[in-house]
């Protein structure tokens, strides 16, 4: 087969490009949203949209994919980008907030599967994890790029016209990476066997393990639209205080992730998911005791890389479970599951934050993750072909 991943698409370029803004919007949306008096649930609710969209689309373009292949997706993926960071650039109202937020959805959405694809397509099931860190290493190069370049403009002007000004920076990085997508990738549809799929065709073991990504995904997005309110709240509001916290474990994502794919793969998916989640598990029970930006940053960073790991684990564990289907039609089931849980999740966890105790997210997920772990090798079985 040829190698497009490789050789022929520059994915990793385009791949930074329109990352360029996912640090910079974890990382001030909510800072933002709350300078335009938006409350927690409010806030969350600019997270759970994003899944809500993707939740509704997910079923037809695993398909469309499949059946049209992998360059128009992109190109559409690419251009929604554009148009959604053009459009944060002007919003200065909650309601243009979450008309932004649904174009990157719909964005979001074309985009991902079109990757999951491409990485399936070029890559063996035992050493998918590896394909799948290249992916998550170029996507968090892309956020130390536009972090940087984040504090740069913000350094100079006031946040409001900052965040103008990186918006509309990140809609021209968009309409390059377009330019880069419809010159460069070569279509590889020809390499892509149609088959049918539907819900018997999964394995127990496919099932089961659709089970854990749910909740593992509902219970990871309870706590990402609250923590940097938590941050503000029980640490500091210092911006560089903030960025402090979070550029190291950005900068590992960046170097390691193509390093632990290939730790997944040869360690095994499942043994690689019980440390990934008993990492995040324990780190994030310890989260909510601290009080120090220096001691944040270390728990936090360590609790990326089990984050990383156990994602990385999962996706390329579901991708060996399913050899056998299309990679467009198999991995929007995947990620439909995904939003589900991302999509609820904000809601509970914005919840919980307001109404009961600002570290229950935190103490909630931690428990959620060691649970699962624990139920990993009863649930899913190791077999020989993955060790």
């Amino acid at each position: 087969m040829k190698n497009t991943y490789e050789n022929n698409f520059k994915l990793r370029l385009i791949l930074i490009l329109t990352s360029l803004s996912t640090g910079v919007m974890s990382f001030f949306l909510p800072i933002y949203s709350k300078a335009l008096d938006m409350n927690a649930l409010e806030i969350s609710g600019l997270f759970s949209i994003t899944a809500f969209i993707l939740i509704i689309l997910r079923p037809f373009i695993g398909k469309l994919i499949d059946k049209v292949g992998r360059k128009p997706i992109l190109v559409l993926a690419v251009f929604i980008y554009a148009i959604a960071y053009l459009i944060f650039s002007m919003a200065t109202t909650s309601v243009l907030l979450y008309t932004a937020r649904a174009l990157q959805g719909i964005a979001s959405a074309f985009m991902g599967i079109s990757i999951y694809a491409i990485v399936a397509d070029n890559h063996d099931s035992n050493n998918i994890s590896k394909g799948f860190g290249k992916v998550n290493s170029a996507q968090s190069t892309g956020n130390i790029y536009g972090c940087i370049l984040a504090f740069i403009v913000l350094y100079r002007v006031s946040f409001l016209k900052g965040w103008k000004i990186l918006f509309v920076i990140f809609a021209v990085a968009a309409l390059f990476a377009l330019f880069k997508v419809i010159t460069t990738f070569k279509e590889s549809k020809n390499t892509y066997v149609n088959k049918r799929i539907n819900i018997k065709n999964y394995s127990k073991s496919t099932l089961k393990l659709l089970i854990i990504v749910f909740i593992t995904s509902l219970s990871s997005a309870m706590v990402a639209p609250v923590i940097m309110i938590f941050l503000q709240d029980k640490i500091t509001t210092d911006i560089s205080g903030l960025a402090l916290a979070f550029f190291p474990s950005l900068l590992i994502a960046s170097l390691l992730s193509e390093k632990l794919g290939t730790i997944s793969d040869k360690l095994g998916k499942n043994k690689s998911m019980i440390i990934g989640m008993l990492i995040c598990g324990g780190t994030y029970l310890i989260l909510p005791t601290l009080s120090s930006v220096l001691l944040f940053m270390v728990i936090w960073t360590i609790s990326s890389l089990g984050g990383i790991l156990y994602d990385l684990s999962e996706s390329g564990l579901y991708a060996q479970l399913n050899t056998e289907n299309d990679n467009g039609e198999i991995f929007g089931v995947y990620t439909l599951v995904c939003d589900f849980g991302r999509m609820i999740g904000p809601l509970i966890g914005g919840a919980l934050y307001k109404s009961l105790s600002q570290s229950l997210p935190f103490y909630l997920y931690g428990i959620i993750m060691i649970f699962v772990a624990v139920l990993i090798p009863i649930l899913l079985k190791e077999t020989k072909k993955e060790f």
